[in-house]
């Protein structure tokens, strides 16, 4: 993996509210990150968000308040305050891995100054962030990074992951929360007969998308596990294929020989 610095835009995102906290700390009672991963105008887009709560605004002396407002709240600016942005797919081309590696670089960095800051300039403040593995964006990409050589990824990242897992980005990330949701319905489900999604081999990136599909529709147990591999019931699959009305999904019986 490639050094990262720490982008201009995120540092003084940062700083802003690390300024603060250094400032009027015992005042705060907690601060949160989150991220979004959000389609803004055809464009893929990281939001960063830093979020302060004070613990009695109104208690605070005037000074405190105007303190809070410039570096918590940032009211005198009214465009790009309350978060930061990064575009990591731009609406001409496809996704800039190099883009969100950086993201990750700043946001993990974010969290190990932040915590050092509470420490050293708060009283019982509470710090709270999402992880980036919990994210299906963070979390696909990190297994594909580990699936391949470090060269592997620069150029065509969406080209090359569909010929590595014959399926298209943006469909397991759509689909990956789904799946891990619907997973959850069968933690204590006795499997019989293991059909496993990785020895199937399946070339078309039409049918093993559709396969997944229709574990998400129907009832059939299966478990999606840590590597984002899934095991299937294998006689629940083909009932349940067999007694479907949707005849899209038919097609499956032959392509996975049941």
């Amino acid at each position: 993996m490639d050094n990262y610095n720490i982008n201009y835009d995120f540092f003084n995102y940062l700083n802003r509210h690390i300024n603060g906290l250094v400032k009027i700390g015992n005042a705060v009672n907690s601060v949160s990150f989150n991220f979004e991963d959000l389609e803004h105008f055809g464009k893929g887009v990281l939001r960063f968000y830093i979020n302060v709560e004070i613990n009695d605004f109104e208690s605070l002396t005037k000074e405190e308040q105007i303190t809070a407002n410039k570096y918590f709240y940032n009211s005198e600016q009214l465009s790009g305050s309350k978060y930061y942005s990064l575009t990591y797919k731009p609406s001409s081309s496809g996704i800039d891995l190099d883009e969100i590696n950086q993201f990750s670089y700043c946001y993990s960095f974010a969290i190990q100054i932040i915590k050092n800051i509470i420490t050293n300039h708060t009283d019982n403040c509470f710090f709270s962030y999402k992880n980036l593995l919990d994210d299906p964006l963070f979390k696909i990409i990190n297994r594909y990074l580990e699936d391949t050589k470090p060269e592997f990824y620069r150029r065509d990242f969406e080209k090359k992951y569909s010929k590595l897992y014959n399926r298209i980005f943006e469909f397991d990330k759509m689909c990956y929360l789904k799946l891990q949701i619907k997973s959850k319905d069968y933690t204590d489900f006795k499997f019989e007969e293991i059909l496993r999604e990785d020895e199937l081999q399946i070339k078309s990136i039409e049918i093993n998308e559709l396969l997944r599909l229709f574990l998400i529709q129907s009832n059939t147990p299966f478990k999606f596990l840590f590597n984002d591999n899934i095991i299937i019931d294998k006689s629940s699959l083909k009932h349940e294929i067999n007694i479907t009305h949707d005849e899209s999904f038919k097609v499956l019986l032959q392509h996975l020989k049941l």
